[in-house]
């Protein structure tokens, strides 16, 4: 779920479905947009991405139409955009564009890491939680570090905002990271 204002906002999910608010989530509009899952969705006015399984959608008019990328073998769980132009993806692996999502190209991180929550806090720092790590970057993905390393195989949910840069719930034992 993505919100550009109070008003409005969008969310993507299973199936193919993409939904879209504009009273503050009260009502919504849906429109089945693929046959895949959809797990991540950002917009800046009225340019939009979508990562899902095995592709990305764009969008440059609030989501009336798109075009898509298929990517084989990827499931995108995370998208994030720090300017109009650069954005980054997540998966397996990470992929960076400087383009407005026309190409993408993979970042080095040496090994897969399972994204699934990308932020930026600038147009350099960048973090990625995974399911067991947080990586951080203060060079726009060149290199990538370690934050926190977790317990590999245990459900976590990540959430970023401008105030809290990182929060992680591990909601099998209840225990709180904030950062």
């Amino acid at each position: 779920m993505f919100f550009v204002s109070s008003s409005n906002g969008y969310c993507v999910g299973t199936d193919g479905l993409f939904l879209q608010t504009s009273d503050n989530g009260n009502t919504w509009n849906f429109t089945i947009l693929s046959l895949k899952t959809l797990n991540s969705v950002f917009f800046n006015g009225n340019n939009g991405w979508i990562a899902g399984e095995n592709v990305i959608l764009k969008t440059t008019n609030g989501g009336a139409n798109f075009t898509s990328q298929s990517f084989n073998d990827e499931i995108f769980n995370a998208i994030c955009f720090t300017s109009d132009s650069v954005g980054y993806a997540g998966g397996t692996y990470l992929y960076k564009t400087i383009d407005a999502g026309t190409t993408w190209n993979k970042i080095n991180t040496s090994d897969s890491i399972n994204a699934l929550k990308i932020w930026a806090t600038s147009p350099d720092t960048l973090f990625v939680a995974t399911h067991n790590n947080v990586l951080k970057t203060n060079n726009a993905g060149i290199t990538w570090h370690p934050q926190y390393t977790l317990p590999y195989g245990k459900t976590y949910t990540s959430y970023f905002s401008q105030q809290v840069i990182l929060v992680l719930l591990q909601l099998k034992q209840g225990r709180f990271l904030k950062h």
